[in-house]
């Protein structure tokens, strides 16, 4: 199906201009002439920061529709490289996909003076609201192309498998033969349960990636941190649980804990069950990510772009996430939160799961398109039957810590280092 769905975009692309996606964005600002006047002086300022025409080849408008033009039919790493002419210098796929992905934002994601005062996450072009909705358009379109055969070659396998980031030289995963798109190798499945055995411990990590210090709720539902800026969720920060669980749930988490694991490029995108029991709510909000979550910035001295946080946000209008309540056969209650953002950023929910399944640690719960954060959240009553017959919860925070999918939660040094007695 999105084969044909994709083919038919390219000859639309090709035979009919009037209903590119491209063209949209030309008509827009051509019709706006603030909107151009604001979107040229973005392009001023990202060339100011970066002169670089290596990194930074848009100059006009007509650059910006070109650029567009080849970013949607392209791989996630190939876009920069493909208008520039000019090989990156990136040392590896990873970082070439990072740069690219966040070139596309850093072009919308100017500060705009003209801005300050309509009360956006951050005054730039991104979060107005028609731009906003013309990258939802641009970023499902470009999604169709990744999710057809014309997004998968053997280069690309090839690519990939030169990166170790990527782990594919460890047999984690099933067979190559499966993957026929970018899509298929992204969400790729595990080739065996033993490859992430599950802990013999209450709660498990519910993915690949790296654990962040477990931090305290307090009673109003509030998520404090030593910098006194809430806790960092991929480029976004949240200061209280309200926007990330249900109203009717919120007050079981308030007093509890949360903690997140942040998924990068390169991770096993599936996320899994954290714990043992019953799925009682499972709620969705947005299918796309618009907006990047985050402010983009050139770092002279890395000679990289890189996200920012921008403050408070709400994630429900911005951000796809999926938040699922397990109760525990205590009555405990533990939240996972799913939360994806960038470029192409979907939740894909597995078959199956639904209101009322019976689920343990490891059931495979979904997986992400592009990137991610899951936020594990435990309510007060939890951590009295569990957590506090090990010791007492302390607001200390450490280093991220790496972890695999099953790996124990509860007993990880990164929890108890963080626990006084």
């Amino acid at each position: 199906m999105a084969d044909s769905v994709i083919q038919a975009f390219l000859e639309k692309e090709t035979m009919l201009p009037n209903e590119s996606t491209t063209y949209r964005l030309r008509c827009m600002l051509e019709s706006e002439d603030e909107l151009k006047k604001l979107m040229l002086r973005s392009l001023r300022l990202a060339a100011e920061q970066n002169p670089d025409i290596a990194t930074n080849p848009v100059r006009t408008l007509d650059d910006l529709y070109r650029f567009c033009e080849i970013f949607i039919t392209s791989m996630p790493w190939q876009a920069v490289e493909k208008f520039s002419g000019i090989k990156s210098t990136e040392p590896s796929i990873f970082r070439r996909i990072d740069q690219s992905i966040g070139y596309f934002y850093y072009l919308f994601d100017q500060p705009l003076d003209e801005l300050n005062d309509k009360g956006y996450i951050y005054p730039s072009m991104q979060y107005i609201p028609q731009i906003a909705q013309w990258l939802l358009h641009f970023n499902s379109m470009w999604g169709l192309y990744l999710s057809s055969e014309h997004s998968w070659r053997r280069e690309f396998f090839d690519e990939l498998s030169a990166d170790p980031l990527f782990g594919l030289q460890h047999g984690w995963y099933e067979s190559p033969d499966k993957w026929h798109s970018w899509n298929n190798f992204f969400a790729r499945k595990l080739a065996s349960p033993d490859v992430r055995p599950i802990a013999d411990s209450p709660l498990v990590s519910p993915c690949d990636g790296e654990l962040m210090p477990w931090l305290p709720i307090d009673d109003d539902g509030y998520i404090p941190a030593d910098t006194g800026s809430g806790i960092p969720i991929k480029t976004t920060t949240a200061f209280n649980i309200s926007p990330l669980v249900p109203s009717e749930y919120r007050e079981f988490f308030k007093g509890g804990m949360m903690t997140h694991v942040v998924l990068d490029m390169y991770n096993y995108h599936h996320f899994h069950s954290p714990a043992d029991g019953t799925l009682v709510s499972i709620n969705h909000f947005v299918d796309y990510a618009a907006l990047s979550g985050g402010h983009i910035i050139w770092d002279v001295a890395q000679h990289r772009y890189r996200y920012e946080q921008t403050g408070v946000l709400d994630f429900q209008p911005q951000v796809p996430r999926k938040t699922y309540i397990i109760k525990t056969k205590e009555g405990d209650y533990v939240a996972l939160i799913a939360v994806s953002v960038a470029q192409v950023g979907k939740i894909e929910q597995a078959e199956d799961i639904h209101i009322g399944k019976q689920v343990e640690k490891g059931t495979d719960l979904g997986h992400f398109l592009c990137g991610s954060d899951v936020l594990i959240l435990i309510s007060k009553d939890y951590i009295a039957s569990k957590a506090s017959k090990t010791s007492k919860i302390s607001k200390s925070t450490k280093s991220p810590t790496p972890i695999f999918m099953g790996q124990p939660l509860l007993l990880s040094p990164n929890f108890t280092q963080n626990l006084d007695d």
